[in-house]
């Protein structure tokens, strides 16, 4: 069967499509981690902050609003960029490979010599790609894709989150209604609320 056209076989699409997939569902968890992490700690600094000192109304609206800003910044970063970025399956191909050296390159040289804007005499033969598709497809076969993503990173801003989330609503349990005053004066600065420490 004649590939020449530049069409990659299913097999070896699905596995860097897999790939790509895990890549983003990383990315997507770690950088909701982070996002929640870092609106958290932003949250509780502003409420020790109005603890210590009892800010102002203009400093208390400027809290929230920079911590809205950094959090929307923060989603930009890690959430939204890493979701949107575009991975060639050249580069996709290099990740599977990494984790798994024994596929000696074949899958990178398969994608790259399947490249449509490759010339067909810089290809090389056609006998020789379609053989080293075929060795290609028979090495992955029983691959997926999931090892070639690392994703302790992710999971441990997935665990720091989810720490900072019983952080954050352990207070309403030992001590609702003080508590609940200095969420409130921080989220809302106009409130008439006194400080909690008054």
């Amino acid at each position: 069967m004649s590939r020449s056209n530049g069409v990659l076989p299913a097999e070896l699409t699905h596995l860097l499509c897999n790939v790509r997939r895990q890549l983003c569902a990383t990315a997507v968890i770690r950088g909701l981690g982070i996002l929640v992490v870092l609106l958290i700690v932003g949250l509780f600094a502003g409420i020790l902050c109005d603890l210590q000192w009892e800010l102002s109304i203009a400093v208390r609206f400027m809290f929230p609003t920079l911590l809205l800003v950094l959090g929307s910044l923060a989603l930009i970063r890690w959430v939204l960029r890493p979701l949107l970025k575009r991975h060639s399956l050249a580069d996709l191909a290099a990740l599977v490979e990494k984790t798994h050296p024994e596929l000696a390159e074949r899958l990178t040289s398969a994608i790259e010599l399947h490249d449509p804007q490759l010339s067909e005499a810089e290809r090389g033969s056609q006998v020789m790609r379609e053989l080293l598709v075929q060795q290609t497809v028979k090495r992955i076969a029983a691959l997926d894709g999931s090892d070639a993503v690392p994703t302790l990173s992710a999971w441990r801003w997935a665990l720091a989150a989810s720490v900072a989330i019983l952080v954050f609503l352990a207070p309403f349990v030992w001590a609702p209604t003080p508590y609940r005053q200095a969420l409130t004066r921080f989220v809302d600065p106009w409130s008439n609320l006194d400080s909690v420490g008054t």
